[in-house]
């Protein structure tokens, strides 16, 4: 009976979860694999294309409403009848607003296929058209299962997907050569989830029914709502912003480089974790006014996800010629100064300074410095790019980026009551720096030794990232664990 406690136990639940997450993305760096291999520079590109404008598409019409769902379902636990009114209302809005921007996508093609000049977009238009509502849908019932405590079934469910993904990939680059078959089993396997979903969250009491929304229902959560959006939206352009630079000024070929080398690797699962384990202690901290906890927690959080970038970031960057050629195929490696910008651009995010804005409630000031953010990165990108081709917008993201964490650092006195510059220990932050740089400067030279000398890249990479981690762990050891210690003794009470 013990045993069954413990293996039922959050801890048991938090490390299914991350096992689940890490091999997610590993099926999910596989798939990558695949398509980069199994289609030609012109065809990945088309691709990259028809998933930018899905991407896109579904951040402005979701409004919000995956918020609203979670929020409408908990706050009428007590009350079915109004949970089931709200939900179904907010389900059915997001029906309604995903047929009506299907059909507008699908009628301005044009648009889509002049922008970026490649008319092999046309055929595939009508099927990325019924993607975002449907990838919404999805979002709000996991939103749903997570609500009702049934959060394995959302892993569970991620796992699966990324295996169909894998075979869907492979059907496409090995069987039929075509982009249209991904995007159509694509949907069909979206489809059939929602419909899964639905018929599960009945058997959990959970009613989703579609009807005719009703105004004032509707009008009280869009002003909850929109507001979110807007920061939705805005997060959404600013990932991809560069991408649609890219495409406009350049051809199929050149993006299909340029968002491989751009994404953003998953090297941050640990600071991810403590990211929402801090937050309802920083909130809590702020509710009760404890300044002294807060900064402790700030400055601890930083040194912490500083340590931790320098070491997976650090081992990413040094062993960069072979993890290329490892993740996406040599032929992507005419990317690399790209994917090494993008590497640093992970590090500068790896602090993730909107959470004490968030755990204040000031979601204002983050979506006021992302539009800043956005509209900044489209001019420097745009100036960079003439500059130094696609490398220069990849360098506008990396210079905003650093701007940002800045503008977030200083408008944080008003929570911390003090400036977080004078929080953090500068000299041991330079002289970790100091450590990852020297190391890494060996190791990075050590790598493109092997890489000349025709070593597997799978070798390379493997020995260049092990020789660095250890080598920066033995320097750093002491530090980091006793930050984390420290760290790990504050919870929530």
């Amino acid at each position: 009976m013990k045993l069954h406690k413990r293996l039922n136990g959050s801890f048991v639940d938090a490390a299914f979860l991350t096992i689940v997450k890490v091999v997610t993305s590993l099926l999910g760096l596989v798939s990558t694999r695949i398509i980069s291999d199994g289609f030609s520079f012109h065809l990945y590109g088309t691709y990259s294309q028809s998933m930018l404008l899905n991407t896109t598409i579904s951040a402005i019409i979701i409004l919000g409403l995956t918020d609203a769902v979670n929020l409408y379902f908990n706050r009428f636990r007590d009350n079915k009848d109004f949970q089931q009114k709200y939900i179904s209302n907010i389900f059915s809005l997001q029906i309604i607003i995903g047929v009506v921007a299907s059909v507008v996508v699908i009628i301005g093609k044009n648009i889509w296929i002049s922008y970026f000049d490649n008319e092999e977009l046309a055929p595939l238009i009508k099927w990325v058209a019924a993607m975002p509502m449907l990838s919404n849908i999805l979002g709000m019932q996991q939103v749903l299962f997570v609500s009702i405590g049934e959060v394995k079934i959302i892993a569970i469910r991620n796992l699966l997907v990324s295996v169909l993904r894998l075979i869907i990939f492979c059907i496409a680059c090995y069987l039929t050569k075509n982009i249209e078959t991904i995007l159509i089993l694509q949907l069909v396997c979206d489809l059939g989830q929602v419909l899964y979903f639905k018929h599960l969250l009945g058997k959990y009491g959970v009613k989703v029914e579609l009807l005719i929304p009703q105004v004032k229902v509707i009008r009280e959560v869009l002003i909850y709502s929109i507001p979110i959006s807007a920061f939705v939206v805005t997060s959404s352009l600013l990932r991809d912003i560069d991408k649609y630079i890219v495409g406009f000024y350049t051809n199929s070929e050149t993006l299909a480089i340029f968002s491989n080398a751009s994404k953003i690797l998953p090297l941050d699962m640990f600071v991810a974790s403590l990211t929402t384990v801090l937050l309802p202690i920083l909130t809590k901290s702020i509710v009760d006014g404890d300044k002294m906890k807060l900064r402790q927690i700030y400055n601890l959080y930083f040194s912490v996800s500083i340590m931790v970038g320098l070491l997976m970031v650090g081992a990413a960057v040094v062993s960069a010629p072979s993890l290329m050629a490892v993740l996406y195929g040599d032929k992507y490696v005419i990317g690399l100064d790209v994917f090494v910008v993008y590497l640093l651009v992970t590090l500068v995010r790896f602090v993730n300074l909107a959470l004490l804005f968030n755990a204040a409630g000031k979601s204002l000031i983050i979506l006021a410095i992302s539009l800043g953010a956005l509209l900044a990165n489209v001019v420097l990108s745009i100036c960079l790019f003439y500059c130094f081709g696609i490398v220069g917008c990849a360098i506008a993201t990396l210079i905003i980026s650093v701007v940002v964490n800045v503008l977030m650092m200083y408008k944080s006195k008003k929570i911390l009551g003090t400036s977080a510059f004078n929080l953090i220990e500068w000299r041991t932050v330079g002289r970790v720096f100091v450590y990852a740089l020297l190391i890494g400067f060996g190791c990075w030279w050590f790598c493109l030794f092997m890489e000349n000398n025709h070593f597997s890249h799978f070798l390379s990479m493997m020995l260049t990232s092990v020789i660095y981690i250890g080598i920066l762990i033995f320097f750093i050891k002491k530090k980091l664990m006793s930050d984390i210690r420290l760290l790990n003794k504050f919870k929530l009470k």
